[in-house]
């Protein structure tokens, strides 16, 4: 009786871990599925994207390494808002500063970005977390060979208020 009672709860486990697709959501991390309304609960100031490499891809390096090329790509979709949100609040010569800014966003937001968190599924799909910090970002401003000191400037007046617009995009995506 004792066994039967022991396989019955093993049973229910195991059949509610298979309902999951075998993960139990309380191991998933809230980054995986939710990346826009997990963003706009964190307290660091930083742009996020989440990327996924298929457990199709054999090599387990390989599949981990196109996960954080993808989180990265993501990144770089919040940047280009970022620069998009700056030109529509830009009062000067709105085209030229936007694709300056995007220019400038694009060419270097990988040397800023960090990989902050890693997690593979049972089936081996990889996932990966990457953070660009909005300090980084300011910085990246100034060293910047594109941008004019006007437009240097603006962006980093209103950098918080331009960030606030992207995390909120980001929360209301999803």
């Amino acid at each position: 009786m004792k066994n039967a009672l022991i396989l019955g709860c093993l049973f229910v486990f195991v059949a509610g871990c298979a309902s999951t697709g075998g993960i139990p959501k309380s191991d998933m991390p809230g980054w995986v599925m939710h990346t826009g309304g997990w963003m706009k609960t964190q307290q660091t100031k930083a742009f996020y994207g989440v990327g996924s490499g298929s457990s199709e891809i054999k090599d387990k390096s390989l599949r981990m390494e196109a996960a954080e090329n993808m989180a990265r790509t993501e990144i770089s979709k919040s940047l280009k808002l970022f620069a998009g949100y700056a030109s529509e609040s830009y009062s000067g010569a709105k085209g030229i500063f936007m694709e300056r800014t995007n220019r400038a966003f694009s060419e270097n937001y990988v040397t800023g970005t960090q990989i902050a968190d890693r997690w593979y599924e049972n089936d081996g799909t990889a996932h990966a977390l990457a953070e660009f910090d909005l300090e980084k970002a300011k910085s990246l401003i100034d060293m910047s060979k594109e941008l004019d000191d006007a437009s240097k400037d603006f962006l980093k007046k209103n950098a918080e208020d331009l960030y606030q617009r992207v995390k909120k995009s980001a929360g209301e995506a999803k």
